[in-house]
């Protein structure tokens, strides 16, 4: 048994793991907190806002995305949360169609999205927290007007 911060844990994977997901827990908060208000008024600014600044102050999810051996899965789990999350709730606003295009285009946002803040976060994109969430919250808006 391993104690970190208040919490027991079987070993330093079930550690991770529930850090992950305490994270991946956050980010689909705030996800969801923002992103009817962003869709109903074309306005995505707040949504990214609130992801991009709990990417940038929280140092843990950073160690976590970015450590070589955990980086893909990191990736992975977030990606496979808000697939999930976004699916449902475009399945709902559409009324319960689920179709493929539907689907594919889900995750084709999806996948450029956390490319982007990815890559930002390890210093490919050269922008400022306002220029990132300013450029993303007009591409969306372009997007889904």
């Amino acid at each position: 048994m391993l104690t970190w911060g208040g919490g027991h844990y079987h070993d330093v994977f079930d550690l991770y793991d529930q850090e992950l997901a305490a994270h991946v827990d956050t980010l689909l908060a705030l996800f969801k907190r923002h992103y009817l208000t962003a869709f109903d008024k074309h306005d995505f600014v707040p949504l990214f806002s609130s992801i991009i600044n709990y990417l940038t102050t929280n140092q843990e999810l950073q160690a976590l995305m970015h450590e070589a051996y955990n980086q893909s899965r990191a990736l992975a789990e977030i990606t496979h949360a808000f697939q999930t999350t976004v699916t449902l709730s475009e399945i709902a606003d559409f009324g319960g169609q689920n179709n493929l295009a539907t689907q594919l285009e889900i995750n084709y946002n999806l996948a450029g999205v956390l490319t982007i803040l990815t890559d930002w976060q390890k210093g490919n994109i050269n922008a400022s927290v306002t220029e990132l969430t300013t450029s993303l919250a007009a591409i969306a808006r372009h997007h889904w007007q």
